[in-house]
């Protein structure tokens, strides 16, 4: 037999060193890798536990705005005036209302609370309307409920059709907002054709892209009105139709206006009968009843009330460009032509005046900002509540020009739901009488403040 084979030599130092560092380093990289798996566990349990919370968030979020879009948007705005000029102010009293005929004073001119509500089938408003222009008083001027058909714009319904108390939807200036505008009143052909702009009845509204359209059916007695305000003596209705545009032409400019039509039916009152009488006129001041001074004054029969036509129509245009860095230019105007349609001025009646009474009047006006803190603007207006009018000029009767002109002249600084304005009004008012009976103007310049708070 041969020798024996010689054993495998075993491992060196050095080998059994290297691994045991071998094993060493997979024992640190398990210990690694099971302290990353840890940390991405609880990585990821923390991010579906975030996105558990932002999609909770969400929820409340949306159920919140879901809320909101069922409450009511409460708003509002105050407006107090100093008349620090009226020429025709006189420290006086009108005997037959007992007035005072001081027009110089502070006051509320208007106090707004405003509710709205606003839904993709149904909308409503609630306002109401506080002031001391004659005393305190408090008054509902805005209350409608509305059904609509929503359309591409959520502002813009295709058909909304209301039932309640609303701006009578003719012409620009009637449907401004009195916040919004930055001369203090409205133009004087407005006032006497459109008193107090809110009337009772039933309105088919809406628009699509460029078009606009209002169709409103009115008692045809306005809220500021001197005779029926807010109620109706006939059964005949105020028919209001306007059409119109609204388009935006450039990203700088855009356009609208349109054209009104009204067609109503007045109203006279008649007189009830009255019995003969007889009258003294003591003529020679004596204190002593002579024969001559006795007046008879027959009976009279009663008259019936009766109705009258009247109706109403215009153009209105307005045009805004917006100048970088310096704001909105604005200018806007309108024209009325009517009959019979004055209720604020010199009320039409022509039945008691045996002809009709025919109205012209109209406005223009152009207002700028000058940056976000300040605006002027002026406007002119014009208006004859009777075209036909005459007037005794010493004797001799003649035609006679009832015109009322106002240059407006308006300068405002204004902030954050805030708002100072100073306004100077140059009135022309050709129903003045002069000393020798002759016509003449009626001096009534006015110089107001006022200040505006919105919330």
């Amino acid at each position: 037999m041969g020798p024996p084979a010689p054993e495998p030599p075993g491992p060196t130092p050095a080998e059994l060193a290297l691994k045991a560092d071998e094993e060493a380093l997979k024992a640190q990289v398990t210990s690694l890798k099971d302290a990353l798996d840890a940390v991405s566990a609880e990585l990821g349990a923390e991010r579906e536990q975030r996105a558990e919370e932002v999609i909770t968030v969400q929820e409340r979020a949306e159920k919140a705005e879901a809320l909101r879009a069922l409450m009511p948007k409460v708003s509002g705005y105050v407006q107090a005036d100093w008349t620090m000029l009226n020429q025709s102010s006189s420290d006086q009293l009108n005997y037959s209302t007992g007035d005072p005929l001081n027009e110089e004073r502070f006051m509320i001119r208007r106090a707004r609370l405003k509710m709205t509500l606003d839904r993709p089938y149904t909308a409503g408003a609630l306002e109401f309307d506080g002031n001391t222009t004659k005393g305190t008083q408090a008054r509902l001027v805005d209350a409608e409920a509305s059904l609509r058909l929503p359309g591409e714009r959520p502002d813009l319904p295709l058909v909304m059709a209301s039932i309640g108390m609303f701006k009578i939807p003719f012409g620009f200036e009637v449907l401004q907002s009195d916040r919004d505008r930055l001369f203090m009143e409205r133009s004087t052909a407005e006032r006497g054709l459109f008193p107090g702009e809110y009337d009772i009845g039933a309105r088919l509204q809406g628009g699509w892209r460029f078009v606009r359209y209002a169709l409103a059916v009115q008692n045809g007695e306005p809220l500021g009105e001197k005779t029926f305000p807010g109620r109706d003596p006939n059964n005949a209705k105020d028919v209001t139709f306007q059409p119109g545009i609204d388009t935006i032409v450039t990203d700088h400019v855009r356009v609208s206006g349109g054209f009104s039509f009204l067609w109503g039916t007045g109203f006279h009152a008649g007189t009830p009968a009255t019995k003969p009488s007889v009258q003294w006129v003591d003529r020679n001041e004596n204190g002593v009843l002579d024969p001559s001074e006795l007046v008879a004054s027959p009976g009279k029969a009663a008259t019936p009330s009766q109705n009258f036509g009247r109706f109403g129509y215009g153009p209105n245009l307005q045009l805004t460009i917006d100048v970088p860095d310096l704001g909105a230019t604005v200018l806007y105007g309108e024209l009325y032509w009517a009959k019979n349609l004055d209720r604020g001025i010199l009320i039409a009646d022509p039945v008691a005046v045996g002809r009709d009474y025919r109205e012209f009047g109209g406005y223009g006006a152009l207002t700028q900002d000058l940056g976000p803190y300040a605006a002027l603007g002026v406007r002119y207006d014009y208006y004859r509540s009777d075209l036909d009018s005459t007037n005794m000029d010493q004797g001799i009767v003649v035609p006679s020009s009832n015109a009322m002109q106002t240059l407006a002249l308006v300068v405002a600084g204004r902030a954050v739901g805030g708002r100072l304005s100073l306004e100077y009004d140059l009135n022309r008012n050709h129903s003045g009488v002069d000393a020798n009976g002759s016509p003449t103007n009626l001096k009534d310049n006015t110089l107001m403040l006022r200040g505006q708070w919105v919330f």
